[in-house]
């Protein structure tokens, strides 16, 4: 595949423009997944919620309650709220488990309670 992460961190702002289809977007996202560190995985939540590639939510939901950390921590609360809504609340739920041992936690769990009360104001 020719995307690379550099390209990607360029391109953010324009993620429909630059990754031309579905295809190839799934391309993407199972390249970004596959590895630990954050950006990757962040801007792999990106493409997820601008595609609405919701297949994709539990895979990286994974990712990050093996690795909790604030940055993926925004993006998936992000990407979990455009794609999943109420249906979302229960992966909202098992990250805010997997943030309590960290000791970045405090952060990561005010992000995560803040979209479960948005989720369920809506």
């Amino acid at each position: 595949m020719n995307t690379t992460f550099q390209e990607l961190w360029q391109k953010r702002d324009l993620m429909r423009d630059f990754i031309p289809n579905e295809k190839t977007a799934i391309d993407v996202v199972n390249e970004l997944s596959s590895s630990r560190g954050w950006r990757e995985r962040y801007y792999a939540a990106e493409v997820v919620a601008a595609f609405s590639l919701i297949q994709y939510v539990p895979k990286l939901i994974e990712t990050f309650k093996a690795n909790p950390e604030p940055h993926t921590c925004r993006a998936f609360v992000k990407m979990v709220s455009q794609t999943l809504g109420n249906e979302g609340l229960e992966l909202l739920n098992e990250m805010k488990t997997a943030s309590l041992g960290d000791p970045r936690s405090p952060v990561m769990l005010k992000e995560i309670e803040n979209a479960i009360q948005q989720i369920k104001a809506a």
